[in-house]
């Protein structure tokens, strides 16, 4: 009997849930956002993981710095300014490989898809556009 409980009590609470997903547009937005980032899931875990490379190798300059400083009394400085130097040239190097990474997702993905979702959250119902030949000048839309 407990068992039945919990599920009816489940199945309201995910009722609530998807009422208020299907009313409130920024829900719809931010489901809209995870079914993007879902589909094309390869790219956005090679994101995640290049973003989080990132930021470690943007921080360890940091890391080498303080260790520097604390070695420079003694005057044994070891390889903390080779490894200093070469965290400072690795991470913007990463950075760089991670703009690459979402300019080469954001060219890749179809566009024509991006276009017809964005047609159905603006304008339900509508379909997209009949693309134009090529050469034909774009026309001027009517004013009401």
């Amino acid at each position: 009997m407990g068992r039945g409980r919990a599920t009816s009590a489940y199945g309201r609470i995910k009722r609530l849930i998807e009422q208020e997903i299907a009313i409130d547009p920024n829900w719809q937005f931010a489901r809209d956002v995870l079914r993007l980032i879902w589909e094309y899931r390869g790219y956005s875990l090679a994101i995640l993981a290049v973003t989080v490379l990132q930021e470690v190798s943007a921080l360890w300059p940091v890391s080498l710095l303080g260790q520097f400083i604390d070695r420079l009394p003694s005057g044994d400085l070891g390889n903390v300014v080779w490894l200093f130097l070469g965290a400072s040239i690795l991470a913007p190097g990463i950075m760089r490989g991670n703009i690459m990474l979402r300019h080469k997702m954001f060219y890749e993905t179809d566009f024509q898809k991006r276009v017809e979702m964005t047609l159905d959250v603006c304008v339900p119902g509508a379909s997209a556009p009949t693309p134009r030949p090529p050469g034909q000048p774009i026309a001027a839309s009517p004013t009401p």
